[in-house]
């Protein structure tokens, strides 16, 4: 018995439809694949430090305070049970750090600069206050140690 197809001499079209299929079904599954989410390069930086005072202890619930210098935005944290403490996501920009803790003189590191993806530390040694004293550290020498990760 002759088929339909056969007999007006059409050509079946299933046999190119499921190729045209498991091409396409092929093909998103290989963008699905390569299309995982690119992670994105951060442009922020971070600043973070150890507060000790003239013994070399650490200073726990010191209160330090970051400035831009740009834009005059403040961000303001205590130091950990440790003595460290950690600003991160900063833009890049030129910052004033301060380190206030009563009995201590108040210190200032007032040029510090934050490029993209650089994570800066910078160290804060106190010294006993006698009277109110604020101690001002301009430049980055011996203050500052950058680290890139």
């Amino acid at each position: 018995m002759m088929d339909y197809r056969e007999h007006t001499g059409l050509k079946s079209r299933r046999p190119r439809t499921i190729g045209l299929f498991v091409f396409m079904s092929l093909a998103a599954l290989l963008f699905l694949v390569y299309a995982v989410p690119a992670r994105g390069q951060s442009t922020f930086g971070s600043i973070l430090g150890t507060v000790k005072d003239p013994s070399g202890d650490v200073v726990p619930g010191a209160t330090v305070m970051l400035t831009n210098r740009g834009t005059s935005a403040v961000r303001t944290l205590s130091t950990d049970q440790g003595g460290s403490y950690s600003f991160v996501n900063i833009d890049p920009g030129t910052y004033e750090l301060t380190v206030e803790v009563s009995g201590f003189q108040k210190i200032q590191f007032t040029t510090l600069d934050l490029q993209s993806r650089e994570m800066k530390r910078v160290d804060a040694s106190l010294k006993v206050a006698s009277q109110t004293q604020t101690v001002t550290v301009e430049g980055t020498a011996g203050a500052v140690v950058t680290t890139d990760e």
